[in-house]
């Protein structure tokens, strides 16, 4: 397969799982559930067919296969068994995930490039999880240097909890080793069950080496109620001229500049806001996502 195919079936992955995380059909793969067939993961993989790799995770697969994998690592590359270098898949287990008794999201598939059993060149990401109630899906696609993001790159996640919400991710720029310097645009939607909150959320950061950096933009549309919206600046993760501390301490706004207004009252609501405060910087850190030692 020339270059050209070859990225475009990378790109073609990416579309598949957008397509498949918003509800898309395809075909069902039934699968041995404590062996993995690399071969076909690798010919699946090649033509854009995410199927059987997601077949892997909803059916525990995936799980019961690398828990015994002692190093945690299952590379296919069958052009080159031995040198492990060309286009193949790999499968990675994150131990430091599991001893934080994450439940999901602790094995990443990757389908790409490889010079010496690491990621070296144009690859693709995945993984994913569905129970009853959760599901999620998450992938990048970019350029790798010794087994590190290392240039242009694009990230998608998607996350549903059944009948209460659903949020969407989208992360475009340059990851270079950890540090990632680009766009996160994120969009909620709630659907109201029980009483709930009904409508939807968005937020734009931008990020430089790893910190939010530069203006943060939100909206807010409830249900039934008129379109809310604003932005903040933001320096090394930290808030511009932030006065967070001084509404926490007063618990009113008084006379405070319009932008620690917008920041106090949506702290008020959502605690997640609080640490864009003077306590800690906010970061983007996706080391556990990609797998990366």
């Amino acid at each position: 397969m020339n270059k050209k195919t070859f990225y475009k079936v990378l790109t073609l992955i990416a579309s598949f799982i957008l397509v498949t995380s918003l509800g898309g059909v395809h075909t069902a793969y039934a699968t041995n559930v404590s062996t993995i067939d690399m071969d076909m993961l690798y010919n699946t993989l090649i033509v854009g067919d995410m199927s059987y790799a997601t077949a892997l995770y909803y059916q525990g697969t995936i799980d019961a296969y690398m828990a015994t994998d002692a190093d945690g690592i299952e590379i296919y590359v069958p052009d080159d068994p031995k040198g492990g270098t060309g286009t193949g898949v790999g499968i990675y287990r994150q131990d430091n995930l599991i001893a934080e008794n994450y439940q999901y999201g602790v094995y990443t598939i990757y389908y790409g490039e490889f010079v010496n059993f690491n990621r070296h060149g144009n690859g693709s990401i995945f993984k994913s999880y569905k129970d009853s109630s959760y599901t999620f899906t998450r992938s990048f696609y970019g350029i790798w240097a010794d087994d590190y993001p290392n240039g242009q790159g694009n990230e998608s996640s998607t996350r549903e909890m059944f009948g209460e919400y659903k949020s969407v991710s989208e992360r475009s720029g340059m990851y270079i080793k950890y540090a990632f310097t680009g766009i996160d645009n994120n969009m909620t939607s709630y659907f109201g069950t029980s009483g709930g909150r009904e409508g939807i959320s968005t937020n734009s950061y931008a990020y430089v080496n790893g910190y939010a950096e530069g203006t943060v933009s939100w909206t807010v549309q409830d249900a039934g109620k008129p379109l809310e919206s604003g932005s903040y600046q933001m320096l090394g993760g930290y808030l511009v001229n932030d006065r967070t501390d001084e509404y926490f301490a007063s618990y009113s706004a008084n006379d405070f500049d319009p932008q620690t207004m917008v920041i106090a009252a949506w702290a008020e609501q959502n605690n997640y806001y609080i640490p864009e405060s003077k306590v800690e910087p906010r970061s983007y850190d996706y080391s556990d996502f990609m797998a990366l030692k």
